[in-house]
């Protein structure tokens, strides 16, 4: 993931790693000033996500991995975050 985040940083122009004052939200508004607070939006972008792997993977002929991931939901993937932290805090 932190990988994920630098280059995420990096496509906004920012440096690699949040500073101890930093200011800048991790996911700004598309309009506006400041960080997305609606759940729905939050809920469309994640689905968004799903739906572009979801493509991918049906191009690269992944009909299992396809499968699979047309039947996860946001909500599911709240879940399964939530339990894996439980399960690694043991």
């Amino acid at each position: 993931m932190l990988i994920a985040l630098k280059r995420y940083r990096a496509h906004r122009n920012l440096p690699p790693l949040p500073l101890p004052n930093e200011q800048n939200p991790l996911l700004p508004k598309e309009k506006g000033q400041g960080a997305i607070t609606s759940s729905r939006h939050m809920r469309h972008l994640i689905q968004l996500c799903f739906d572009q792997a979801i493509e991918k993977l049906r191009k690269d002929h992944y009909a299992d991995e396809t499968n699979t991931l047309e039947a996860a939901t946001v909500h599911w993937l709240r879940h399964t975050g939530i339990s894996d932290d439980i399960n690694k805090r043991k």
